[in-house]
Order: C-alpha cells, then structure tokens, then sequence
C-alpha cells in the first residue's frame, strides 16, 4: 500500500504529526528488509518495522504524499560512516510539489557506533550499529496531497542513503514571551544566532529566575553553550516552542552538556518547570566508563523531583548528548 500513514494514536497518547514509512511511499531505490533477518547488527534491523529504502544512484529518490495540512517533516535516515570515524557528511535533494527547495544536510558524525560494551567510535572495530539520525526542516505551508520528494543529485556524495521514514507535522505559531517574565535577550544579552557564546549570559539569567522567582523566556533561536547549565530550587524556563528555541550544548563530551542540578552539593533542585524548548549537543561517542552517561541520569533526576515538571521540551530532540 502506498503512502500508508501511521495512526496519530497510540494508546492514550495523541501526536501531533503523520509518520509514513519510506517502503510504502512511491520509489524507485532498493527496499531493505529485516523482517526474516533478526541477525545483529544490521541497516535493515534497526530501521523502524525492520524495512528501509536504500538509494544509491543519482536519479533515485523517495516521494511521500503529504497526508493533511502540515509546514515540516522530520527524515529518519542513515549514510556511511567514514573511514575514520568523523561521519560523512552530504545533501539530498528536497522538492515539494516539483519545486526545488535547499538541499536537506545528512551527517553520519553522531551515528555509527562500533564493538561490544563499552563501545567506541573506531571502524576498524566489529559489530557497527546506532546506524541512524533525524534531519528536521520547516517548510512552506503544504497541503494533504502535497508530493515531497527526497532525491540523489549530482552533489550527492555518499555511496548510498537510506530513507526510513518521514514525519509530517503542522507546527503552531511561535509562543509569545509570558508577562512578567526575564528575557534571555533582552535582560541578560544571550545571542539568538547561535555565534557567540552565551553561556555566561544563561547562566547569569538561571540564577535571577531562581532568586527573584520569576519565569525565564528563551526568545526563538539558537543559543551556543560551551558547558552545563546548573539550575537551582524554582525555575521556570520557557522557550517560543520546540521548534523556534533551541539551547545547543557544543561540548563534545556528554559531562560538559545538559541541564543540570546542584548536584555537586548533594542536594535537589525544587519546583523547576521547563517547557517549549529544544535541547541539541555536540556528543560523538559514548564513553561508557565516564561520567557521560553514568552522571546524566542522575542529574536529570534531581532536577524532576518536588513538584518540578518537564513539559513539550524536545525530550526526543535531547539529541547528541549522549550515544
């Protein structure tokens, strides 16, 4: 069946968008199939219900039906690693409706993990897996019916890519700065471009969220911290939405990212509420023997006990913090 879409329920939870698979789209690559192949490590086992589309020609391409009124999509995908281990970078085409957009950039740097535990990011290791990434993108409004095609172009320069699946979804307007809140921006000097370091200023506008207990408002953009944020007892922080505010954490090092509680006190922060906003990291490889994934989960934990709440925060965009 063509361009069968996921139901946008499962179980009591509702979400927001459409998710067709790249098999059951219009093609004309190769389908990869895991069904009868449960063997580990493998592209086509770790791709969603063990069936991908792999493109490896100029020309080839995967074209999804746009199932109702939606203005992004999400691309779950994999491309090669490359030889040493840095990941492949590359692009692939993008139309909608025939016209050429800007080419979507794939990336193998956070994906392709080698060996048994722990593991490592050395190809000349055995047992590659964590194959696959996301690429989202906001696009012009679409309607249902709507053709968006991802295709191989000339420019295209991995040996191969494979298209798993799509999301389509209809992202609500930008949320506006709540009364009474401190601005990131304008109170505390952040830099919604991403280029110049604001980790200083973020810090600085945690601390005055938390003593004079008033909300913290993460203006849309993106945010380029160098380290860990500690949040102390009553901190609201509120972004314009999950895809208008981004905090990106550039430590390569899962200790040195993330939002963290005043956990070197051996206390817990209270009454912390977060909403609306992306979290995004710069983390390669998981160093399993180090605080990178030992410490996190702790942290994270102290920061969600006592009535504090976690709420529309890309918990599924907490991406590259750790591996």
């Amino acid at each position: 069946m063509k361009n069968a879409v996921a139901p946008a329920t499962a179980g009591p939870t509702t979400i927001p968008y459409d998710e067709i698979q790249a098999e059951n789209a219009d093609h004309n690559g190769m389908v990869i199939d895991g069904r009868n192949d449960r063997t580990y490590p493998g592209l086509a086992n770790e791709a969603i219900e063990h069936r991908a589309v792999k493109l490896d020609t100029v020309g080839q391409y995967v074209e999804f039906t746009v199932p109702r009124d939606a203005n992004s999509i999400v691309v779950r995908y994999a491309i090669p690693d490359s030889a040493d281990g840095a990941g492949l970078t590359t692009p692939i085409g993008l139309y909608i409706n025939g016209e050429k957009h800007p080419d979507l950039i794939l990336t193998s740097k956070y994906s392709w993990i080698y060996g048994t535990y722990p593991f490592n990011n050395n190809p000349g290791d055995i047992r590659p897996h964590h194959f696959y990434d996301e690429v989202n993108r906001l696009t012009p409004q679409m309607s249902a019916g709507y053709k968006v095609r991802l295709m191989v172009e000339s420019n295209s320069t991995a040996p191969w890519y494979i298209i798993d699946l799509v999301d389509f979804e209809q992202v609500a307007p930008a949320c506006v700065m709540p009364e009474g809140y401190l601005s990131l921006t304008a109170d505390f000097g952040a830099d919604p471009s991403g280029v110049q370091d604001s980790t200083t200023a973020f810090q600085n506008a945690l601390d005055a969220s938390s003593s004079q207990r008033r909300g913290l408002w993460i203006p849309p953009g993106e945010y380029k911290i160098s380290t860990w944020l500690q949040v102390r007892d009553s901190v609201t922080l509120k972004g314009a939405g999950i895809w208008y505010s981004k905090i990106h954490f550039v430590a390569q090092t899962g200790n040195n990212a993330g939002l963290m509680g005043p956990w070197n006190t051996g206390t817990s922060a209270q009454n912390v509420n977060f909403s609306d906003f992306a979290i995004w990291g710069e983390v390669t490889q998981r160093v399993t023997t180090s605080s990178t994934v030992s410490a996190a989960p702790t942290r994270t934990q102290r920061l969600r006990t006592c009535g504090s709440s976690i709420a529309s925060v890309v918990c599924g965009w907490t991406a590259h913090l750790t591996s």
